[in-house]
């Protein structure tokens, strides 16, 4: 296989894998769903309560169709700048494997975690603030809020810094295998 199939071929695996999950994820909006629809009065909150638990796993869906759907553009992407015209022909050195899986992990750290980063977005803004018990639930939220962020940049930087990573970490098993 070239380069270009093999990162087609693990970004469609991941698109599979992230929808399942997404799939899933579905079953918690549904039992939301239905524990709503046994109340008389729809308020807004109603409402919100729906589309807050639905944003992750549809995010998460969508996430993993464009991942299958668009493999052939995400690619190049995946292989990094660097890699020129030769993405159609070249075999795979075992530093390109690296950077690939550096970035499928970094992918997949993102697509896990911006979902959830809109679920807290959203779940903050439609709480009202006049209730003690909805300040306490937002402050005991802050620290999954903040991993939650930091995930999602270290994911951004494995996926966009897959290459530096792979010679970083390269020139460090390099280092260690000349002392040893």
């Amino acid at each position: 296989m070239q380069k270009q199939e093999i990162a087609n071929l693990i970004l469609k695996i991941l698109g599979v894998y992230v929808i399942v999950q997404a799939i899933a994820m579905f079953q918690y909006p549904v039992f939301i769903f239905t524990q709503l629809l046994r109340l008389s009065e729809r308020t807004p909150a109603f409402y919100v309560s729906i589309v807050v638990s639905l944003l992750p796993a549809a995010l998460m869906f969508g996430a993993g169709f464009i991942l299958i759907r668009k493999s052939d553009k995400l690619a190049p992407a995946l292989l990094g700048e660097d890699s020129g015209n030769d993405i159609q022909t070249s075999k795979l050195s075992t530093q390109e494997i690296q950077a690939i899986a550096f970035s499928v992990v970094g992918l997949y750290i993102f697509v896990i975690g911006v979902p959830k980063l809109f679920q807290f977005g959203f779940q903050i803004i439609s709480q009202p603030m006049q209730m003690e018990v909805a300040r306490i639930s937002i402050r005991a939220s802050w620290p999954n809020i903040i991993s939650t962020f930091i995930q999602c940049l270290l994911g951004a930087g494995l996926f966009l810094q897959a290459q530096g990573i792979s010679k970083f970490w390269y020139q460090l098993k390099r280092a260690g295998d000349e002392r040893g």
